[in-house]
């Protein structure tokens, strides 16, 4: 039997070690390298990930179905208003090209590049697990994942970092 002065102490490792795991997938981690792709866009031109390199970049996941997405895009627009020379990439998913450009029309966001996801590769390759979430690309190329809906100032600290 443990005493009691050792328990508090295996029970705190413990925790420490299971957040450390978890480290990983926290929101606005350092997630990697761009991945090579070619995608078009949801108007049908193609878009290589070779366009992105040595941009500084903020890559936004989201479904046309998706009610936080359309409530997220008002501040994904004001964020690229704010940040002209950030280059602001839609890459929207699990989802017909029809309901892709309808959800773009909808949330005034047809200003942006959008990329067309409908079997959820490029998701993969970003290791997107849920919508919306946000890839910050700095122009050194390293990569920046945050998982889940953003506020207006984590999306500009995301901005800030990529820049």
């Amino acid at each position: 039997m443990l005493s009691k002065s050792i328990r508090p102490l295996i029970t705190m490792s413990t925790v420490v070690l299971l957040l450390a795991g978890c480290a990983a997938t926290l929101p606005g981690k350092d997630s990697g390298q761009l991945p090579d792709f070619s995608a078009q866009t949801i108007s049908g031109e193609n878009y290589s990930s070779a366009e992105l390199v040595g941009q500084s970049a903020l890559i936004w996941f989201w479904t046309p179905w998706c009610a936080i997405c359309a409530q997220e895009s008002a501040d994904i627009v004001a964020l690229k208003e704010a940040n002209p020379d950030l280059l602001v990439i839609g890459i929207a998913g699990y989802g017909s090209s029809e309901e892709m450009v309808s959800f773009t029309k909808r949330t005034n966001t047809t200003g942006l590049t959008h990329l067309n996801d409908e079997t959820g590769s490029l998701w993969n390759a970003f290791q997107v697990p849920i919508q919306p979430s946000l890839v910050a690309l700095n122009s050194r190329g390293g990569l920046r994942l945050k998982i889940g809906p953003s506020t207006a100032e984590e999306l500009q600290a995301l901005a800030d970092w990529a820049n």
